[in-house]
């Protein structure tokens, strides 16, 4: 089946060279801004109108076993770059039964060198990073910091004057799941502009982002309708870093990342300040769409603002625990109704007993489950049926340089992530074509004709 595309855009390959309007430090407006209001942002690390941060919560979180022995997956990988040349270098793992059972790497870090991808490597994951986000929402709702109802007028009650209707009564949980009624296009007016402009902190980028965009109609009512937006993701963590006090890399670094031993996240592209050789490149490069390498900068990725939408890059290892803590969650969320149908792995699985889900299965199924009826989409999953491997949650991502895909099937505790280091149609097709095989040749499940 085609691969549907949820990939962060648009990309920036070029920093704007134009002098549109830079922030002033002190209020956080856009000099130069054509209307400009009145109403001035507290200081990034402010609270307003939030209950103290709350010690978090004991918890006890899966633990992936990459210690077992694993297949490499290097020889399948390689077939992959011969049946699709324009793909410089592809990652893969397959996780089962708790335990990462197979990884593996092939290709270059550039088209233009003979460097070789590395098993440690990080690989740009766009749009994926949604599901982060709104898991780092989740800790927070259940340490007391912030509910999923809580609105953006209770959160920014300093911007309400000057929100179109719907925004103020607009929740954290329909900005986590694509239902909050916004559009994603962030560059009317000079906005995508002025973010890769603004040079002071990121989270005064998206407070503007979110004055100037909260200004104009919502797209839909909220709650009432899909709509892909990374502007809402946007605003989320930023509703995330308001009730905190602290940055968003910050908050899910400590409340997210290091529970699950994710030590070495890197936001942006990877290498961005390393220095960098076209023929020995220190880093994977990204690839435009025609195949020409983009070294690693900062104006090789989408604005930092957008960061809780889709700026996150992760090893292999690294995101595969995250994609576990899903699996194991959602298990537990959701409990398959009989045994698995398909032998269990021979590696062993982890130690985590059943209870250590991190998050309460309670949850995980709202993590899981579509906000809106009829819809597919959940809080940074999209939930699919495929036929023999039953409910499937996947997630992909392109920042137009790079494309990643996850997909697990909490049936049959199994999962699968592939990244590549172009977007092209040629390797987006065949990237989620490997996804669903891996997945059907680690269970011995053949795809119907």
């Amino acid at each position: 089946m085609p691969v549907r595309v949820l990939a962060a855009r648009p990309a920036a390959l070029a920093v704007v060279a134009s002098c549109i309007a830079t922030f002033a430090p002190a209020t956080g407006r856009a000099i130069g801004q054509s209307q400009p209001t009145d109403a001035t942002p507290p200081a990034p690390n402010a609270q307003v109108g939030t209950a103290p941060v709350a010690a978090p919560a004991p918890r006890s979180w899966p633990t992936l076993n990459t210690a077992a022995p694993r297949r490499d997956l290097a020889p399948r990988l390689a077939k992959v770059l011969t049946d699709t040349p324009e793909i410089p270098g592809i990652g893969a793992a397959i996780i089962r039964d708790g335990a990462l059972v197979a990884l593996g790497v092939a290709g270059t870090r550039s088209k233009d060198s003979t460097t070789p991808v590395l098993p440690t490597d990080h690989w740009h994951l766009g749009s994926c990073t949604k599901a982060f986000t709104a898991t780092l929402a989740a800790i927070l709702v259940e340490d007391g910091v912030i509910t999923f109802d809580t609105t953006l007028a209770q959160s920014f009650p300093e911007l309400v004057p000057g929100m179109s209707p719907h925004w103020p009564n607009i929740t954290l949980a329909q900005l986590s799941s694509n239902s909050a009624g916004i559009t994603g296009d962030m560059r009317a007016g000079g906005l995508w502009s002025r973010l890769w402009n603004h040079a002071g902190p990121e989270s005064l980028a998206r407070w503007h982002a979110l004055e100037t965009m909260a200004a104009k109609p919502s797209d839909a009512p909220p709650g009432t309708k899909h709509i892909y937006s990374n502007a809402g993701f946007t605003f989320a963590g930023l509703m995330l870093e308001r009730a905190t006090g602290r940055p968003y890399d910050s908050l899910i670094a400590e409340h997210l990342f290091a529970p699950l031993g994710i030590t070495d996240p890197v936001w942006g592209v990877a290498g961005a300040d390393t220095a960098q050789d076209a023929k020995t490149p220190a880093t994977i490069w990204g690839h435009t769409r025609s195949g020409k390498p983009v070294m690693p900068a900062r104006n090789a990725d989408n604005p930092p603002a957008i960061s809780p939408a889709g700026r996150v890059s992760l090893t292999l290892e690294d995101w595969a625990r995250f994609v576990n803590l899903h699996l194991v969650g959602h298990r537990a969320a959701f409990p398959p109704a009989a045994p698995t149908t398909t032998p269990p792995s021979a590696t062993p699985p982890s130690a985590t007993p059943p209870s250590a889900t991190g998050l309460l299965p309670q949850t995980f199924r709202t993590l899981h489950t579509p906000p809106i009826a009829g819809t597919d989409y959940a809080f940074g999953w999209v939930i699919e049926p495929l036929p023999g491997l039953g409910t499937t949650l996947w997630h992909n991502g392109s920042n137009t340089t790079w494309y990643a895909f996850m997909r697990f099937a909490p049936e049959h505790n199994a999962a699968t992530i592939v990244a590549v280091n172009v977007a092209s149609p040629g390797a987006t097709k065949a990237v989620g074509q490997l996804v669903e095989e891996l997945l059907r040749t680690e269970l011995n499940i053949a795809k119907p004709d």
